[in-house]
């Protein structure tokens, strides 16, 4: 749980925080450093990988455009050292173009693709695609084709809606039609997934037909046939998570519980992270309701002000 006073207890006695992680106590408004031991969830997929292979360890780097800009290191470090094993949505939002990597954006539209940048009512980042009636857009992995089996479409299924149909080519050979949803009906969450006989490499094209638009998350590209890490980069530039929040739970919901992530890191700078004592405990608490096990790494970042004024600001709140 993440409220209550022993809120901070209960999480560094499950073992769910890293040693050194920025800490919150909703009730008291204190925020320090945690010494668990253990991130539990992380290590033990770590393990597995040697002991049960394949394994993936599943991470969602989540936070605002300075979580955005470091997801490339984020993915060559974890890269290097466990193996990759895919990428998935990337809602970078509308962080500056090179300034962040390792995900599953969109290469190529056709027909009518609007990415709409302040939508929170149907995404967290405020940024997803929205795909017309006779519109396809296409998702690779850094603007190419990406070694999976498992391929996703992460959408919302909405009153209106038309259907969503996703679509592979493996390596330039053609699209081939895949499995299709009818997207219409009450507001939730949807995932649209394909397995696949083989890794390709592949790239995924999500069309809408009908007479309504289908708005779409992203794409995930994953290989489950080898040990290594998944990312999935959830940042979007400017946000905050007051702002994150207000995404519907039920739309958000059956895409976390797809995720299911073992890590959940959590960067954002003092203007987006305001209000903390408020807004974590909502935001973390919906990704424990999809696995209860997941750990969360807290990074700080540095005030965005030229001056201390943030700061000493962002001190008081945060005491």
């Amino acid at each position: 749980s993440f409220t209550g006073t022993t809120s901070v207890v209960n999480l560094m006695a499950t073992g769910n925080v890293g040693i050194g992680t920025t800490l919150l106590d909703p009730v008291n408004g204190y925020i320090g450093p945690s010494y668990a031991s253990v991130l539990r969830s992380t290590y033990t997929k770590i393990a597995k990988m040697q002991t049960s292979a394949p394994s993936q360890i599943r991470i969602v780097v989540f936070g605002d455009s300075v979580a955005g800009a470091h997801v490339s290191a984020v993915v060559a470090g974890l890269s290097d050292s466990f193996g990759s094993s895919g990428y998935g949505i990337s809602g970078l939002g509308n962080i500056a173009t090179g300034q962040a990597g390792g995900g599953a954006g969109m290469m190529a539209s056709s027909g009518t693709v609007t990415i709409p940048t302040a939508d929170f009512a149907h995404f967290p980042t405020g940024s997803g695609y929205n795909i017309a009636a006779g519109g396809c857009a296409v998702f690779g992995v850094n603007g190419g084709y990406n070694i999976a089996n498992k391929l996703s479409l992460f959408y919302v299924q909405e009153s209106g809606a038309g259907t969503l149909t996703l679509n592979t080519n493996k390596n330039g050979a053609g699209w081939v039609a895949g499995p299709s949803v009818n997207a219409s009906g009450a507001t939730l969450g949807g995932v649209l997934t394909t397995t696949m006989g083989d890794t390709g490499p592949y790239e995924i094209q999500a069309c809408v037909t009908g007479v309504g638009p289908v708005n779409i998350f992203g794409a995930s590209f994953e290989n489950l046939t080898a040990n290594g890490v998944i990312i999935y980069p959830i940042a979007g530039g400017g946000i905050d998570l007051s702002q994150v929040n207000t995404t519907p739970t039920s739309i958000t919901a059956p895409w976390w519980a797809a995720i299911n992530p073992d890590l959940v890191t959590f960067e954002m700078k003092e203007n987006g992270a305001a209000d903390l004592a408020t807004n974590f405990p909502i935001w973390a608490t919906n990704w424990r309701t999809a696995n209860s096990l997941t750990d969360f790494l807290l990074i700080g970042s540095s005030p965005r002000a030229t001056d201390d004024s943030d700061q000493i600001a962002q001190n008081l709140d945060r005491k």
